[in-house]
């Protein structure tokens, strides 16, 4: 199937002409009112590219491109304007909601180019995002199985931490999300250069003494490092790095970066990590969050709004009893979730309870089953 195109134009006869001279070259749509362009640009995509008038009653060309970018941010967006609104469209085009402006007349055979600029355009956008789909995430689930066998406290905090931050990343209107919930996922993916018993004592929320609490404060760089190695996460390693620092007060790191300097992400995990924190001492959420805005400079106060009214949503959720099933050894299934603990005959733990099982989950139980029994049945979910 070839790329869609949406011609939105006021005059009938403009799309009338889009008709004849586009019709047989690309796959267009046309319409004439802004509102009913927007409900097809959501409901009738995906769209490579949007091609709209400047000058229109109602919504003007700018502010229609303006909430296409909201809708469909792949949709590559083009603006036609006449020469009285060319100062508009030049300032729509540096705003970043256009990607290129064609003014009137505009010649067939420049039209044309234009389109096909814009469609290449928008299929290195989606090749990019296929990329970052599929390889990148199949990297980082070989990440969080290995962390998951390790530790699955560690691992379940992460999940935990990822789908929040998500949350807080949506309703702080965060543009690129997926740098949020994969800095979140791997924020402390330098646990595993922890002891195992520093490690137990972190996660469980227990004090710390000197030397553990400085490996601890060493985790947002150790992270850091390890996935600024990982192509493509640079901004990523970046959100990590800075996760500790608080709001009003920079002196962790010697840039002194600080309020709108640290990144987003940054602040929004720094938020969730101590959030979980005071959960883990049994503080209920709202207690927390009462704790936490009494602790003036430490946190970005957006981001605590936005965490108080996804308070109700980000707490544990629990397993639906009704989606909870009995199986054996040879009903596991990749993408289940484990609501019991996975043992061998002779009381050997080989898993814990509540986390998503992967390929490398199976291989470890078959692999102790061969020298002794798994104790059946196991309880999963889904």
């Amino acid at each position: 199937m070839s790329e869609q195109i949406l011609l939105v134009d006021d005059e009938l006869k403009v799309l009338k002409a889009y008709e004849r001279n586009l019709g047989l070259d690309f796959e267009i749509a046309v319409e004439s009112s802004p509102e009913q362009a927007l409900i097809r640009l959501e409901h009738e995509g995906p769209f490579a590219a949007i091609l709209s008038d400047y000058n229109m009653p109602k919504i003007n060309g700018n502010d229609l491109l303006l909430k296409a970018k909201k809708i469909a941010p792949d949709t590559v967006r083009i603006m036609l304007t006449g020469y009285a609104d060319l100062e508009k469209a030049m300032t729509a085009v540096n705003e970043g909601s256009v990607f290129r402006f064609l003014t009137k007349p505009c010649a067939v055979s420049a039209l044309k180019k234009c389109l096909d600029d814009a469609i290449r355009q928008y299929q290195l956008i989606t090749a990019e995002k296929d990329l970052l789909n599929k390889t990148l995430n199949g990297s980082l689930q070989v990440l969080m199985e290995i962390l998951s066998i390790m530790d699955h406290a560690a691992f379940s905090l992460a999940q935990k931490r990822r789908a929040a931050a998500k949350r807080l990343a949506q309703q702080m209107d965060t543009p690129n999300t997926w740098t949020v919930e994969i800095a979140a996922l791997l924020a402390e993916i330098g646990i595993v250069t922890l002891p195992d018993d520093t490690m137990k004592r972190y996660l469980g929320g227990a004090k710390l003494d000197g030397l553990e609490q400085k490996m601890v404060d060493n985790l947002p760089e150790m992270s850091s490092k390890l996935v600024s190695r990982i192509p493509r996460l640079e901004k990523v390693a970046e959100i990590i790095l800075y996760q500790n620092n608080n709001y009003d007060d920079s002196e962790q790191l010697e840039d002194k970066v600080k309020q709108q300097e640290i990144p987003l992400g940054s602040r929004i995990i720094k938020v969730l990590n101590d959030y979980f924190r005071i959960l883990i001492k049994g503080s209920t959420p709202q207690k927390a969050i009462d704790m936490m805005q009494l602790s003036k400079g430490e946190y970005d106060p957006n981001a605590l709004k936005a965490l108080r009214a996804s308070a109700t949503q980000i707490g544990t959720v629990k397993a639906d009893e009704e989606k909870l099933k009995k199986v054996g050894l040879n009903g596991l299934k990749v993408g289940q979730t484990l609501r019991s603990d996975v043992k061998t005959q002779g009381g050997l733990l080989i898993l814990k309870a509540n986390q998503v099982i992967g390929p490398a989950h199976i291989q470890r139980i078959h692999n102790f089953a061969s020298s002794d029994p798994i104790a059946e049945p196991i309880m999963v979910e889904g």
